[in-house]
């Protein structure tokens, strides 16, 4: 059997086992053979998350202000350049997403993937669960914010 092109190589003793279409795609998706595949396709969901990320980074800290959790990242606003805030980010996702991809085949590099995968996925539940709030309380959280040494605004400049 072969699926998204690449053949399992167990795929007749499955056939002869009677395993329905579903468990062998399975099979064959979660064998040691795709994990190159699915660390592809994991780390292109990470880098499009990260690039979420930024983006929502940028619209907050560039109008109402936020804290920033990440203190390199705050180091990096408090230089107040729009551009290099973007460079880091992406310099760290290509930096971090490469070192994964040079590594794909290995479980390690897997497992990191996943781990990767698993906090991104976090982040923008965070960041849904923080634009609902701050649709309802930006004036309030932009003066409580202020107080806070993590809070950073920056100009667009």
């Amino acid at each position: 059997m072969r699926v998204m092109g690449i053949a399992h190589p167990d795929a007749s003793v499955h056939e002869r086992q009677g395993m329905s279409g579903l468990r062998q795609t399975w099979t064959v998706a979660t064998s040691p053979d795709c994990r190159g595949l699915r660390v592809m396709i994991l780390l292109a969901a990470t880098f499009l998350m990260g690039a979420a990320d930024l983006a929502l980074t940028l619209t907050y800290v560039t109008s109402t202000g936020m804290v920033e959790l990440n203190p390199l990242a705050r180091f990096i606003m408090a230089w107040g350049s729009v551009e290099l805030l973007a460079i880091f980010k992406f310099g760290a996702m290509t930096i971090n997403g490469g070192i994964l991809f040079a590594f794909r085949r290995r479980r390690i590099a897997e497992v990191a993937t996943w781990i990767c995968f698993g906090v991104m996925v976090a982040l923008s539940i965070k960041w849904a669960m923080y634009a609902s709030h701050m649709t309802n309380h930006a004036q309030q959280m932009h003066t409580a914010g202020m107080d806070d040494a993590r809070f950073v605004m920056m100009n667009d400049e």
